[in-house]
Formats: C-alpha cells, structure tokens, sequence
C-alpha cells in the first residue's frame, strides 16, 4: 500500500526512506512538501519496529530526512517551518532535536490521530 502511495505521489515530491539493517526493515519516513508554500514540509511519518524502539533510530530517520530537505532543490528549511503528523515517535525525540511544539490540531486526520506543528 505505501509503494502505490509513493509511486502516485513521487511526481509531487513525496519521499519515503526506509532504515535496514541486514536486510530487515527497522523503519520508514515518509515526507513531502507541503503545496502552496516556499519551505514548509510535511513529515507524515517515521515509524521503527517495536522491537527496537528506544536506541535512536527514529532520530536517525529525523535527522536523515532533515538532511535530504535541506539537500532539496526546495530552499533550506528551518525546523520552525517543518509540519509534522502526529507520530509514533518518542516524544524526547523531537525536543531533543530543537523542535518545540507550535500548536496541535487535536482529531485532525482522524479520532485521536492530531496535526502537531512544530
């Protein structure tokens, strides 16, 4: 289902990574830019197998789709301009990496699934 959300969307900009290691799929992001706007991002999500959580690998696919932003042909973005879905995503994570949250959009995509803005 991803491969046919990317594939439809890749003209827009839409990227998805994924984290491997030996072959096994640790985790994805998924991100695009967000239409109508100079620098804004959306960041849908970063997800990582629940049986490595919590040893820094959602923060290698933040801090790795950060670089593959500013590396863009859109311009630099600052962390203040990046949008991000609600995600399951230690919340230390993006704190940690400067963000602060802007506001949250509660229900926003669905029944407890939020829009926070950071």
């Amino acid at each position: 289902m991803l491969n046919d959300y990317h594939h439809a969307n890749a003209a827009l900009g839409h990227q998805c990574v994924t984290l491997e290691d030996k072959g096994q799929i640790m985790g994805f992001a998924y991100y695009a830019p967000a239409a109508m706007t100079d620098r804004t991002w959306y960041l849908y999500w970063i997800a990582v197998k629940k049986q490595t959580q919590a040893r820094g690998l959602g923060q290698k696919l933040l801090l790795h789709t950060e670089d593959a932003i500013r590396k863009s042909r859109r311009p630099d973005p600052a962390h203040r301009d990046l949008q991000l879905a609600a995600l399951p995503l230690d919340e230390k994570v993006l704190p940690q990496n400067g963000y602060d949250e802007e506001a949250t959009l509660r229900d926003f995509y669905a029944d407890g699934d939020h829009l926070v803005v950071v």
